[in-house]
């Protein structure tokens, strides 16, 4: 059987427009959709690190491909006009990672904080003495860590904030007559 040369010639018009189509697509609808689920993932992030650590909250970052900056500062606007910085050339064949090097992260991440006063061990709990000390009046007489996790986060920062952004996808956020989010 053989293909005339005008079919030849439509299927092949067909395929360009297609793969065009296909470019724009992801272009236009699919990555600014996970740019903005990366935004969500870390506004809940940075709104469970613990308030009294700037330090840890300023040293949240969104990198892709392991190329990135740190933000300005612990605010939120700081912190999101970083992962907006960081994800500019951001393309679907490219990495998305989250990190934080500051060297307790892993302690409040994991809930391996250990109380720094042997009495309220007993009740599971600490004075959390890692308060900046011109705040510690203010934080005298309560709990603060819990089971090893910092009572913002029960269950570490990443770890709710990733439960928060399956959950928004799980309820259809996002969705336009041209893109649904199906979960598995």
């Amino acid at each position: 059987m053989t293909v005339s040369n005008t079919n030849r010639k439509a299927a092949t018009e067909y395929n360009k427009k297609l793969r065009s189509f296909e470019r724009g697509y992801r272009k236009e609808r699919i990555v600014p959709f996970i740019r903005d689920v990366v935004r969500q993932l870390m506004t809940e992030v940075w709104r469970l690190s613990p308030y009294n650590l700037g330090t840890l909250r300023s040293s949240w970052m969104i990198t892709s491909d392991s190329s990135g900056r740190l933000p300005a500062s612990d605010s939120l606007e700081d912190v999101l006009a970083m992962v907006d910085r960081n994800l500019r050339t951001f393309t679907l064949n490219k990495e998305i990672a989250l990190e934080n090097d500051v060297p307790y992260a892993e302690l409040y991440e994991f809930g391996g904080f250990e109380p720094a006063n042997p009495a309220y061990a007993e009740i599971g709990g600490s004075l959390a003495l890692h308060v900046p000390v011109e705040r510690r009046a203010e934080k005298r007489g309560k709990v603060l860590i819990v089971d090893g996790y910092n009572v913002v986060a029960p269950q570490g920062m990443v770890s709710g904030g990733l439960e928060y952004a399956n959950s928004l996808l799980s309820s259809g956020y996002g969705e336009t007559p041209y893109f649904k989010v199906v979960t598995l």
